[in-house]
């Protein structure tokens, strides 16, 4: 085989695998519920770390004045995936965050939409000064917490976590050729939005966040020099990761948006999730 034709195959494996990876392939879960989907691009990042799409979305919500005043008591962040990882580099345990004070980006976007975020995922300080202040604590506190009582309740979810088979590649000749591995990860949210008293389930909503894990590389095994030879084996590849724990925050404020939408008046701003693979 001439070397013409070798790098005319080159050329070509190449090309597949670069077009192996903009393919999408739309799972049966995409249908089950109706949720908006983002990804998390490092050059569409503002400075503060939130994704201007998510940042667009409240920003209308606030704009309409419909939350003003509306008092929202935040639950703790509940990690149901059951995913757990301690392989990887960098692993912490788990895929996604389990901290249930990760609800503060349910806080975030309920007062970038416009209402009032009262923490009830962490009690324990709340708790710390009734002992040590007594009588007189407790009833303090207990006039501030009646004074301003929560209209409605978040909770917040991460619900589910998959991974997407491997596409992978090993093409060489004379025993010299690129190899490649496209792979991903889809991470499932939602929001749920309660009267608190009734229980009664006023609105839901969904987020869901592709990641996408690509390596490329070149392998080699083959015999050099004369007689026996010497074989020669080896692999050098070029990895990329999307990260999927600190785009949970942007899965919580998506989906906490995406239930406020419920709300009269306000659901004129879908349109700016049309395009993300929501209704519109």
């Amino acid at each position: 085989m001439g070397m013409g034709t070798v790098k005319r195959l080159w050329i070509g494996l190449a090309m597949c695998a670069a077009l192996t990876a903009c393919t999408t392939t739309k799972d049966a879960s995409d249908s089950d519920v109706s949720a908006a989907a983002y990804k998390q691009k490092p050059s569409g990042v503002k400075q503060d770390g939130v994704a201007p799409d998510v940042d667009a979305l409240l920003g209308c919500i606030a704009s309409t004045g419909r939350l003003s005043g509306q008092r929202f008591a935040v639950g703790p962040y509940n990690n149901e995936t059951g995913k757990s990882n301690s392989v990887s580099d960098g692993a912490t345990g788990s895929f996604l965050p389990v901290g249930g004070n990760f609800s503060v980006y349910a806080m975030e976007a309920i007062a970038r939409a416009g209402g009032e975020a009262y923490d009830y995922a962490n009690l324990d300080v709340v708790k710390n000064i009734a002992v040590i202040g007594g009588k007189n604590a407790v009833s303090a506190l207990q006039a501030r917490q009646n004074a301003a009582q929560p209209q409605y309740v978040v909770n917040v979810f991460a619900t589910a976590l998959d991974f997407k088979g491997a596409q992978r590649g090993d093409f060489r000749v004379a025993g010299v050729g690129p190899t490649y591995t496209f792979t991903g990860a889809r991470a499932h949210y939602a929001a749920h939005i309660v009267e608190p008293g009734s229980q009664r389930s006023l609105a839901r909503g969904y987020a869901l966040y592709d990641a996408s894990y690509s390596e490329v590389g070149v392998g080699i095994g083959r015999f050099f020099g004369g007689g026996t030879g010497t074989l020669v084996t080896g692999n050098i590849s070029f990895a990329n990761q999307q990260p999927l724990q600190r785009p949970t925050a942007e899965g919580i404020m998506l989906s906490v948006a995406y239930a406020l939408l419920d709300v009269p008046g306000l659901q004129g701003c879908r349109s700016l999730i049309g395009g993300s693979g929501a209704p519109s």
